[in-house]
């Protein structure tokens, strides 16, 4: 029924007129009021009767011109006093004052009641044509009160001979007022309310407009409940369209898809950036937006106003697929991370468009969005303290966290120890607090900040790998005993790590330069560490070998040691490199030299081949080998050992070297 006029509504093409029905709810005087109160004080009962079935017009005129001898005063003053009432039921003026799509409202009404139903600072009123020369242009609404009204009773038009006032060609009362009227029937789209079309003018005014634009006039509409059948095609004559409607049920409706559609309107550059803000401010929020040349502009943000709170709702429908996976929201089954999301790092329930129905984002009852093309569900993290007890290393910290819920019967707690993440999962019976069985996650990061905590917070992980007695504290207190296996054989690995921290801290004291950014742990890392820390501090390195090292060497075949060298004899070798550079976090360490012992060698076989080279297989039988790294070659360090002068070694096995 409101479909056409709505949409205009939306698109802001839409201008008011407003008659005396619409204020008759909030206790303004009826036609038949004011003609009651004019006859009562006519002279005798004949008199009064003779006039009881006259227009308000004719009513006006005689009483003026023929009782008050041609004196409007008294007329004034008694309406005036008639029009002074306390104001009862509102709701269609509250409901029009949260349209910021009229900007230009014209009434025939003599109450105040629309200019009071605004902000004082954004409506002016327009009595006069005088009244046209100040207008101010930051006013967002502006009433014409085409009938003038009881603040200048020269505006007030009431008798038949004021109305014929209006119909002269020249010297036309307010004439440019009237062709502000006219103008606005060429410009706007005009929506008639509260017009019986029995008890004024309406009619004449319709006629007197189109007649000077022809059909150069805009779409009209009038609103009103169960007009006479004759009323009605008279207006079907005159092109307006009829609305049988109350002006509360057209209003609510307007409201609601106002509600539902401004901002797509504004997207799609259908009302103005004044009047979405409008909106958005009536409903407790500012939209930061911006406007674009192309006519599709953004909504990038929104911020409550002071004292204000933001309520955001999001609806959906799902089919049957989906039912069982909303009603429980269990997270662990169903969910999964989704990389750019803003909760990385929890799981989500996603449901695709072809299962997702009717889908409405609003905040405070405005709609921002609808008709997604999918929806993430997620956990709602809940901040909480974390308080972390390791009695055997005097390690007490708080840490900031969250706790969330995967289902039913599991919560998450998740807290960041600077160079890792810790999750804890923890799994309850009936009473949370019984019967937990707890499962830990860490994450390193790739990089971190601060070494120091690097090196406190790898005590935490290191304690329970360790089997360590470890209190945990937030939501739900957890005590890790050392009789309890919640860890593998883990423990050396994490004790790894901790060595690292432990030698890059080393390394930036000895050195004298501190790192400008930290890498997280690897092992090649971890090595190099090793290497740079034993150089710095002059230390000799010992690696392990368990089950020895089998490898050969291909020296000259005139070589001294090939002439001496026996198969099943000892011997001891240093084999050296040169100019090593090991690369660690933004800095890279150049050592001259790496001289490898093998202290016990025993060769297992000497094979000469034809290009004047000897192979020779050895096997080093110890468990640990040492690595020197120093500034001297080989020569001078080890001067009492005889110099190969060519030697290729090649390794037999996989053997890797543990430091």
């Amino acid at each position: 029924m409101f479909e056409r006029l709505i949409k205009l509504i939306r698109e802001e093409k839409v201008s008011l007129f407003i008659g005396a029905g619409f204020s008759l709810e909030a206790g303004s005087p009826s036609v038949q009021k004011i003609k009651d109160t004019i006859l009562a004080d006519f002279e005798n009962d004949i008199q009064r009767e003779k006039h009881k079935q006259d227009d308000l017009q004719s009513l006006s005129e005689y009483y003026v011109e023929e009782v008050c001898q041609g004196s409007r005063q008294k007329l004034i003053s008694d309406l005036k006093l008639l029009f002074q009432f306390e104001p009862k039921c509102m709701t269609d003026h509250q409901l029009l004052s949260q349209v910021p799509h009229f900007r230009h409202i014209f009434t025939t009404n003599y109450d105040t009641l629309l200019e009071d139903s605004f902000q004082k600072n954004d409506v002016q009123v327009v009595r006069k044509d005088q009244d046209l020369t100040g207008l101010d242009e930051s006013k967002h609404v502006t009433i014409y009160k085409i009938h003038g009204d009881f603040q200048d009773a020269d505006s007030v038009i009431i008798t038949k001979s004021d109305y014929n006032d209006l119909q002269k060609k020249s010297n036309r009362r307010n004439d440019l007022i009237w062709k502000v009227v006219e103008s606005e029937f060429a410009q706007k789209n005009i929506l008639f309310i509260g017009y019986s079309l029995e008890d004024d003018n309406i009619l004449e005014i319709i006629r007197t407009v189109t007649n000077k634009l022809k059909k150069n006039h805009k779409q009209m509409f009038l609103l009103a409940p169960s007009i006479k059948p004759g009323r009605e095609t008279e207006l079907k004559k005159m092109h307006v369209t009829y609305i049988n409607s109350y002006a509360t049920q057209f209003l609510e409706q307007l409201t609601k898809e106002i509600l539902d559609n401004s901002s797509e309107d504004f997207k799609n550059n259908k009302i103005t950036a004044e009047t979405y803000s409008r909106i958005c401010n009536m409903h407790g929020f500012i939209p930061k937006i911006s406007l674009s040349s192309e006519g599709k502009n953004t909504i990038e943000e929104v911020k409550p106003l002071p004292n204000s709170k933001l309520h955001r709702k999001l609806n959906f429908t799902v089919d049957g697929k989906y039912a069982k996976v909303i009603s429980r929201f269990d997270f662990e089954k169903n969910g999964q991370i989704v990389k750019g999301s803003p909760f990385p790092n929890l799981p989500h329930i996603k449901i695709d468009e072809e299962y997702l129905q009717n889908s409405v984002y609003s905040i405070n009852n405005i709609v921002l969005g609808k008709d997604f093309k999918s929806i993430l569900i997620c956990p709602v993290p809940k901040k909480a303290t974390i308080t972390i007890n390791i009695p055997s290393r005097n390690f007490f910290e708080m840490v900031e966290g969250h706790t969330y819920r995967l289902n039913d019967n599991k919560i998450v707690i998740s807290f960041d120890c600077h160079v890792y993440e810790t999750k804890i999962i923890i799994e309850f019976g009936k009473e949370i607090s019984k019967n937990l069985t707890v499962n830990f996650t860490f994450t390193f990061h790739e990089s971190y900040t601060d070494n120091n905590k690097a090196i406190l917070w790898i005590d935490f992980i290191d304690a329970l790998f360790s089997k360590e007695k470890v209190t945990i504290n937030s939501p739900i207190k957890i005590d890790l005993n050392t009789t309890n296996n919640y860890f593998s054989s883990e423990s050396c690995s994490y004790a790894k790590f901790k060595s690292f921290y432990k030698n890059i801290k080393d390394i930036e004291l000895l050195s004298g330069y501190k790192f400008k950014t930290y890498n997280g742990y690897t092992d090649d890392l971890y090595q190099n560490s090793v290497m740079v820390l034993a150089y710095l501090k002059k230390e000799i390195i010992k690696f392990e070998s368990k089950g020895g090292i089998n490898f050969s060497v291909r020296v000259p075949s005139d070589d001294e040691f090939v002439k001496v060298a026996k198969i099943n004899e000892k011997y001891a070798i240093v084999t050296g490199s040169e100019n090593l550079i090991y690369e660690i976090n933004d800095r890279k360490f150049n050592i001259p030299y790496v001289h490898n012992i093998l202290s016990t060698c025993i060769i297992s076989n000497l094979h000469a081949e034809d290009d004047g080279y000897t192979v020779i297989d050895l096997h080093y039988v110890d468990d640990v080998y040492y690595t020197q790294l120093n500034d001297k070659p080989i020569k001078v360090k080890y001067k009492e050992f005889t110099d190969i002068k060519h030697v290729d070694i090649e390794f037999k096995d996989d053997t890797k070297q543990n430091i």
